[in-house]
């Protein structure tokens, strides 16, 4: 397992802010992949959002020497958009989403 990588790929994360999906956003951007953060953050009810969480796994990201951006999007077509906006040469390009972690509580 330790041998597996993802340069060149983009991990896309839900629920990444937190929890099991931080240590999954964690561990893609430590074997190479670039790394979608996708979490509102919101309270279990779906209210205040706070992009905080994402941002924090984002900056652990970058200072390890990854990258990643965060995404707030709780529609997938919105999520989608943000993603190719941002990264639209790895994203529209046939395999290189490597890995979607599905990490939300909703």
């Amino acid at each position: 397992m330790a041998g597996i990588r993802f340069e060149d790929k983009v991990a896309i994360v839900t629920g990444a802010g937190r929890g099991i999906g931080r240590e999954h956003a964690l561990l893609l951007a430590a074997r190479g992949a670039a790394v979608v953060v996708n979490d509102p953050g919101v309270q279990l009810d779906g209210s205040s959002p706070d992009s905080g969480p994402a941002q924090s796994v984002v900056e652990e990201i970058r200072a390890a020497g990854g990258r990643a951006i965060t995404r707030m999007a709780v529609d997938g077509q919105q999520h989608l958009q943000g993603v190719r906006v941002n990264w639209a040469p790895r994203v529209t390009t046939p395999g290189t989403v490597a890995a979607v972690a599905l990490s939300c509580h909703t």
